[in-house]
């Protein structure tokens, strides 16, 4: 993932809001058993690039290996884990590959056309997503007077607590101060 990052640096310096960068590697990081330091790459370049969008590329199952492989196991815990972190980033959205047979060689590597395809569409209608404006909806809540009057009530007699200041002198530093509730609290607390 670092030679991936590290290739395009000086090209994408000069890319804005308008534009996009996909990105598609660290299966090889994967396969050396390197998921804290290819996540710790993608999350460096995402951090030094906030100002342009950027697709990241979930990895692919390996379908020349067994699924219990340790690889493929990888490969399922970094797309968690890179999910998890780009979560926080506005500007990142990450890309599922479709891991059906199908959609790969013989070796079961790389993609075949129909999986080339099926991406290329994927990747398009994300693309799509970071220029369509979306629409909020507001929710509306009516404020119940009951409420407000209860709540005006309980304010006030909030603001009447006062602490004593011949509590605060500088022999018992130590203590907290005692706060004094007005009569009508006392007696309902007693009650």
């Amino acid at each position: 993932m670092d030679t991936n990052v590290n290739a395009v640096r000086d090209e994408i310096k000069d890319l804005r809001s308008e534009e996009v960068v996909v990105t598609w590697g660290g299966t090889n990081d994967i396969s050396k058993n390197n998921i804290k330091i290819s996540i710790k790459h993608v999350c460096h370049f995402v951090e030094k690039n906030e100002e342009i969008n950027i697709v990241i590329m979930k990895l692919p199952h390996r379908h020349e290996l067994i699924p219990s492989s340790c690889v493929n196991i990888e490969v399922i815990k970094f797309d968690r884990q890179a999910e998890k972190k780009m979560k926080i980033y506005s500007n990142v959205k990450m890309l599922e590959i479709d891991t059906d047979r199908k959609y790969f060689t013989k070796h079961g590597q790389h993609l075949n056309l129909s999986g080339k395809e099926k991406i290329s569409m994927k990747l398009t209608t994300l693309i799509k997503e970071f220029f369509t404006k979306k629409q909020l909806s507001h929710i509306c809540m009516q404020w119940k007077d009951s409420i407000s009057e209860g709540l005006k009530s309980r304010l006030s007699e909030i603001k009447d607590w006062v602490v004593h200041p011949e509590v605060l002198n500088h022999n018992n530093l130590g203590e907290h101060p005692q706060l004094h509730t007005p009569p009508n609290i006392k007696e309902t607390m007693q009650h």
